[in-house]
């Protein structure tokens, strides 16, 4: 996780260490549950796993990074409608109760990609395809979706990518 500012007033420095330090888990989290959307489609179709598929494997963190970034930055900024309110706006909590509503919330999201299977489709083009052309495409492609899918968080641009990051690389 690349701790930085990603939406006007996105100064809460703090709870992005919070998340950076959950990082791990966090992919895990957007890895395991997009396994198993992949594994109800492969059952529902009767078809076997792809090859790069049919177990656990290593992944180069990086390949998911942006797209880790954009939803740890809307859970900050407080989009979701699963959640109940902004996290800057509760009552004060402790740094791990406030990670634990973080990971839940990406257990939620990343569950609710049932409904957007392009989404869960490019998480896999991600891992199949590690540092490749085809996955750098998928990366972008994630990450301008999900832009689009939090299109109220107020994103800073890069001016190259066009997709959200530091207002001082922009």
């Amino acid at each position: 996780m690349i701790v930085g500012t990603y939406f006007e007033s996105d100064w809460n420095t703090g709870l992005q260490w919070q998340q950076h330090n959950v990082y791990d888990e966090a992919l895990q989290i957007i890895v395991g549950i997009c396994r198993k959307h992949v594994a109800l489609a492969i059952a529902l179709l009767q078809v076997g796993w792809p090859k790069r598929c049919e177990t656990d494997f290593r992944f180069d963190h990086r390949t998911l990074q942006n797209a880790h970034d954009i939803l740890a930055a809307a859970w900050r900024h407080g989009v979701s409608p699963a959640q109940t309110a902004l996290p800057l706006e509760t009552s004060p909590t402790t740094p791990q109760n406030r990670i634990s509503d973080w990971l839940e919330w990406l257990s939620v999201e990343i569950r609710s990609w049932r409904d957007e299977p392009r989404l869960i489709a490019l998480v896999f083009t991600i891992l199949s395809n590690q540092n490749q052309p085809i996955g750098y495409h998928a990366e972008d492609e994630l990450a301008e979706l999900l832009c689009l899918r939090f299109a109220n968080v107020p994103w800073y641009q890069h001016k190259k990518s066009g997709v959200p990051g530091d207002a001082a690389e922009s």
